[in-house]
């Protein structure tokens, strides 16, 4: 499983920005370091699952981060995006707020994140808020890195009831010595949405994946990637194309 006001969203987001440029804070007396992000996308896709119905979005964020010791880490942070839902403009932006703890030995990472979705705007009848939490694992292999987790929640968008999110993503750097300075990086990912009830979210349960090249130029994170889901038209919220494959190119700024 994305992914903020549309004044605030050109603020917040996280989704695909470049290594983060942080500030650090120390000397102020606040202990940690900081950084912003903002992203413009052709798709806001959540999942494989279009959120905005097929068209852009402007997104942005706000990251908080503190080590603890050399293996413990805190974050925090939050991250907005415009979305459309097609239910009479209910739901405008999407906000949010999450944090948690990770850490490291040698090649070896974890993480443990909790996330609120909040949906400003939107009808209380509509129950889109919802929380997750969501352990991983990661590996670093050299040649590739590759992350492990699951996102629960207890009760999903909509009030769909249980909500389990299984997936996997992997990065390999491309070892081409003349683009080096531009960090060309292949990535890939699948998941596996399961949600108690189907008819309620609107879609079975689904896999989604997808693959794509980033690559950095003159401190800009670009992306290219290909997502699709195994949700036919029909079964997706009574026909619709937001859960078909599509191509998504995205450029964001960390600062």
């Amino acid at each position: 499983m994305k992914k903020i006001c549309t004044a605030i969203a050109a603020g917040f987001v996280t989704a695909g920005v470049s290594s983060p440029v942080v500030a650090d804070t120390k000397d102020d007396g606040f202990p940690g370091t900081f950084s912003a992000n903002v992203a413009i996308t052709t798709d806001y896709r959540f999942r494989g699952i279009s959120q905005t119905k097929d068209v852009p979005a402007l997104q942005g964020g706000f990251d908080w981060e503190y080590g603890l010791t050399k293996y413990l880490t805190l974050n925090a942070g939050v991250w907005g995006s415009n979305v459309d839902f097609a239910d009479g403009d209910q739901a405008q932006v999407e906000i949010d707020f999450y944090g948690g703890v990770g850490g490291g030995i040698g090649k070896f990472s974890w993480k443990l994140q909790f996330i609120y979705y909040y949906y400003p705007g939107a009808a209380t009848r509509l129950n889109y808020d919802f929380f997750e939490v969501g352990p991983s694992i990661g590996y670093d292999f050299g040649f590739m890195s590759a992350t492990v987790g699951v996102n629960i929640s207890p009760n999903y968008f909509g009030a769909s009831g249980t909500g389990i999110y299984t997936y996997a993503n992997a990065s390999v750097p491309l070892p081409i010595s003349s683009l080096k300075k531009y960090k060309p990086t292949i990535e890939a990912n699948v998941g596996y949405q399961a949600i108690r009830r189907n008819a309620i979210f609107g879609t079975p349960d689904y896999w989604d994946w997808g693959v794509g090249i980033s690559a950095e130029v003159k401190g800009f994170g670009l992306s290219l990637k290909y997502v699709d889901t195994s949700v036919s038209r029909a079964r997706c919220f009574g026909g619709t194309s937001l859960c078909g494959a599509t191509a998504i190119f995205t450029v964001s700024r960390t600062f």
